[in-house]
């Protein structure tokens, strides 16, 4: 036994895991640990001190235990991000800001897949689960949007007409589909053949530089609080935007202030994160 699998062998026994949850567990480990010393003996190191920054990159093991043990918990969480994030950002920009049905399209597929990306990040302190989250979580929502968005209009259209689906729609039926992909049907203008191509290019977009970033950054406690300074902030104003709505919507001094809200509380968190630090 090699000293990989030994190191394996021996933080799956610390771990107190199931037999068949701990082989998934060593494997992964094996895996992970070959694969960072593969990348430390590309840099002309020599096998034995690639091997042991290995070790030392691949961290506490603890967090591959809490991964196994938490994993539903980070799953059904960042789904509720996602969807709460979701409806947050379609009420914002299309009851508040005045702005192109094309940049409203935009924002509403970045900025869910954004947010669940960093949070599942923040929550598993590792970059490592990234594409288990999109298998998993982010793509089967993506399709479910795609889906019931304009199945969920269509009722409601059907539902709510007197007599015809053209008494409250301003359309027949037979014509709807085509308007849906022209941007054209009542609320959801943004949903159009613009917004599923791009809200698929946003998806790739973020997933591939995630996956980029797996070996270039490290998710420590400065990581984490940005993520969760950005999204309370971020979902504050979104709140204050959807309410302000009857008192006269977006101007541009309003913008300035949540512009200016914005960088007050990333210079604040990072002014306050080293004294933390020097007094502990």
């Amino acid at each position: 036994m090699n000293n990989i699998e030994e190191f394996a062998k021996k933080s799956v026994q610390r771990m107190r895991l199931s037999q068949k949850k701990g082989n998934e567990v060593k494997i992964e480990i094996i895996d992970h640990l070959h694969e960072l010393k593969q990348e430390c003996w590309n840099k002309d190191i020599n096998e034995e001190q690639a091997e042991q920054l290995a070790f030392k990159k691949l961290g506490k093991t603890d967090l591959m235990l809490r991964w196994h043990e938490k994993q539903t918990f980070q799953l059904i969480s960042s789904a509720i991000v996602y969807i709460v994030f979701y409806l947050l950002t379609y009420l914002f920009v299309h009851h508040w800001l005045a702005v192109s049905r094309y940049t409203e399209a935009n924002l509403i597929a970045i900025v869910p897949i954004a947010f669940t990306s960093f949070y599942f990040i923040s929550i598993n302190q590792s970059l490592d689960h990234i594409g288990f989250l999109y298998k998993r979580l982010i793509i089967p929502l993506f399709v479910a949007e795609k889906i019931s968005v304009p199945i969920f209009a269509y009722l409601m259209f059907h539902r709510y007409a007197n007599h015809s689906f053209r008494d409250i729609a301003g359309f027949t039926e037979s014509q709807y589909p085509f308007l849906l992909i022209k941007g054209l049907v009542g609320g959801i203008q943004f949903y159009s053949g613009y917004y599923v191509l791009s809200s698929v290019f946003v998806l790739l977009t973020v997933f591939l530089l995630l996956d980029k970033l797996k070996s270039f950054v490290s998710v420590s406690f400065k990581f984490v609080l940005t993520v969760w300074v950005n999204m309370i902030t971020t979902a504050s104003v979104m709140v204050y935007g959807i309410t302000d709505n009857v008192f006269g919507g977006a101007t541009n001094i309003k913008l300035m202030v949540i512009i200016t809200i914005y960088i007050l509380c990333n210079v604040a968190m990072f002014l306050i994160y080293p004294k933390r630090v020097s007094t502990t």
